[in-house]
Order: structure tokens, then C-alpha cells, then sequence
């Protein structure tokens, strides 16, 4: 009886052994998951004229993702226009010096432009193809993304075939709408991500700019 009952104790006193190492390393997964959030949590980069800028680093990415907000004083089917009426899209897109509709078809269209880039960078061009979701509540979703195969590369321009923007339109009350702009733009090339990101929250801060100027 006295070996069976030292045995059972042993059997015992590994199973603890077992759960403790278990339990040792939950305080370092915690750490682990604390730091990445922390790596992943956006930083507010520019907050001027009503307008909110924040920039986020991505994992495995030099570039940085980027989100601007604000309240614009008008109705959101004005604002909604902007981005369905080609000639008004390239008064608030000011630094693609061209824009071409290639297809169309209900809520969903593909565009090309070419895009100005300051001196010594090369000019860039992307096609891009966009999508509309209107909800129930009034709210109205414009996902575009990058497309890298639809055409072929034009000579004089770096074809940008790693981007992606959610712009998210939500009305707030009586002919006002929050925008948001959440988005990824990689322009490829030789243009390290350092010099990328320095340049990155002007964008989304123009683009909401541009807006603001139009429509109020």
C-alpha cells in the first residue's frame, strides 16, 4: 500500500511540475501579444483644419498604413459624388495627372491614372479597381485595390501594383458626414519606405482637403 500511495505521489507531483511550466509561459505569450498591439497601435501623425491623420506600422512592411478622419459640412450624397464623378475625382486627386475610366458596371469600376512624382523619382501609373457598398443606415463603403495584371507597363512610368483604400462614408446628422480614408500605398520602385512614409500623411490630409473645398 505504502508504494502504491508514494507512487500516485509521484505521478501527482509531475502533473504539477507539468501545469507550473505551463503557467510559467503565459506571462511571456501576454508580454508577446502586449508588444505586438503596441507595434500595431495607431500614432496620430497630423491633426490640423478639423482633419486627423494617423499613420501605423505594418508587420513585415516598410511602408506604414495610414487613416485620416473629419466631419465635412455637407450632405453625404455630395460628398458621395466625388468619388463616382470622374471630373470632380481628379479636382480632389491633384497629384494624379491623369485619370482614364477603362470599365464600368453598376458599383464597381476600374480606373488608370498616371501620378506626378516630385524629381528624381520616376512618374508612376496604377490601375485600380473600386467597389460600392450602400447599407441600410445610410452609410456608403468605396473599396479600391491595385490591380497588377490588368494592363500592360507603360514606358517613363513604375507601375504601382501594391495599394489598397477603404474610404468610409457616415452620415452624422443634418447634411453632415464623417469621412474616413484607411489605407495601404506602396509605389514601388526604388523609393525606400522611409521616404515613402515621410510623404505619407499628406495624401489622405489633401484628399480630405480637396473634399472640404468642393463641397462646403
Amino acid at each position: 500500500m505504502k508504494k502504491l500511495t508514494k507512487a500516485f505521489l509521484i505521478i501527482i507531483k509531475k502533473k504539477i511540475d507539468s501545469l507550473n511550466r505551463k503557467l510559467s509561459i503565459i506571462p511571456v505569450l501576454l508580454l508577446i501579444i502586449s508588444l505586438s498591439a503596441q507595434a500595431q497601435k495607431w500614432e496620430l501623425a497630423k491633426n490640423e483644419d478639423g482633419i486627423k491623420v494617423y499613420t501605423r506600422k505594418v508587420e513585415g512592411r516598410s511602408v506604414k498604413s495610414y487613416k485620416a478622419k473629419a466631419v465635412i459640412n455637407a450632405p453625404i450624397n455630395k460628398v458621395y459624388f466625388i468619388y463616382t464623378d470622374l471630373k470632380s475625382y481628379q479636382r480632389v486627386m491633384q497629384d494624379q495627372s491623369e485619370i482614364e475610366l477603362l470599365e464600368k458596371n453598376n458599383n464597381r469600376y476600374i480606373l488608370y491614372s498616371k501620378m506626378d512624382m516630385p524629381w528624381p523619382a520616376d512618374d508612376r501609373d496604377m490601375v485600380s479597381e473600386t467597389e460600392i457598398e450602400k447599407k441600410d443606415n445610410g452609410q456608403i463603403i468605396i473599396r479600391s485595390k491595385c490591380l497588377k495584371n490588368r494592363l500592360a507597363p507603360k514606358k517613363d512610368y513604375v507601375r504601382i501594383k501594391d495599394c489598397w483604400e477603404i474610404v468610409t462614408l457616415t452620415p452624422v446628422g443634418n447634411d453632415k458626414v464623417e469621412i474616413q480614408i484607411e489605407g495601404l500605398f506602396d509605389v514601388g520602385g526604388s523609393l525606400p519606405g522611409w521616404i515613402v512614409n515621410m510623404f505619407l500623411v499628406d495624401g489622405p490630409f489633401d484628399t480630405i482637403g480637396n473634399i472640404k473645398k468642393i463641397v462646403e
